[in-house]
């Protein structure tokens, strides 16, 4: 892909330094795309190109995080697909990058680095604990979902962290920092000593408590030890959860028992 743009060298070129100074139109704008916004049934977004510019359609029905993650999701699919195009991109594949490796998932991986870039998140992330405090405060900072903001604390690497998605009857996705994804596994369904099954019954939208790892992680010696569960609802019948490891005496011994040398 040489000669692709990067989210960092675009915000670079327009000088953009601050959160707030993450303006997505004009760098739609910046790459030949304009942005309007129309009641979309079916879809979140849509993009129509042609030679070097094209017309990116948000649905105005949706709240503003969505439309400015639409706009980034879009700007990508510019960006690498630039030229002659019409894609709708719905909230299903806006969810799928977490875990997929495809042409969406490709752009919503750059949404994410645009809204919440690296070089911005870093620096208010050091020091703080992973937890739903911190998790609000930064979306709120950069404007951004729940869910992208945490995975993007996933993806910084500064914490032994993993972010899971389940439905009242299944798990969706999950990731986890460069620790924590070969090594545990959390559950298939929601254990009802988890925050999250609480939240799916009822019981508030947000909530955050350290748990016995048995209630998210599919390990014979969970019990054994504790993780920090922040959950949210992302939507009334789905649930998103960050854990967040204090300790990786757990890590450790699961690398030790599983025969991996722990580096």
């Amino acid at each position: 892909m040489a000669g692709i743009i990067t989210p960092k060298q675009l915000l670079d070129d327009l000088f953009i330094t601050e959160p707030d100074e993450i303006d997505l139109e004009a760098i739609a704008a910046h790459l030949g795309a304009s942005v309007k916004y129309a009641p979309l049934t079916g879809c979140e977004a849509r993009i129509v190109g042609d030679g070097d510019t094209a017309i990116i359609t948000v649905n105005s029905q949706s709240i503003p995080q969505r439309q400015r993650f639409s706009i980034g999701h879009e700007v990508g699919h510019w960006v690498y697909d630039k030229g002659k195009i019409s894609l709708e991109c719905g909230a299903a594949k806006q969810q799928s990058f977490y875990t997929a490796q495809d042409p969406e998932s490709r752009a919503n991986a750059f949404a994410s680095e645009l809204l919440i870039p690296k070089q911005m998140l870093l620096p208010r992330l050091q020091g703080r604990k992973a937890d739903l405090s911190t998790l609000t405060e930064l979306a709120d900072t950069f404007r951004t979902s729940m869910t992208s903001t945490a995975c993007r604390v996933l993806d910084m690497q500064t914490h032994p962290t993993m972010v899971v998605c389940h439905t009242r009857t299944k798990r969706l996705w999950y990731r986890g920092s460069r620790e924590v994804q070969d090594v545990l596994r959390p559950l298939r369904n929601l254990s009802k000593d988890s925050v999250a099954w609480g939240l799916l019954q009822g019981n508030g939208t947000t909530g955050s408590e350290e748990v016995d790892a048995d209630a998210w992680i599919d390990h014979p010696d969970a019990g054994d030890y504790t993780v920090f569960e922040s959950s949210f609802l992302a939507t009334p019948e789905m649930v998103v959860s960050l854990l967040w490891w204090r300790s990786d005496l757990q890590i450790r011994e699961a690398m030790r028992s599983s025969g991996d040398d722990w580096n």
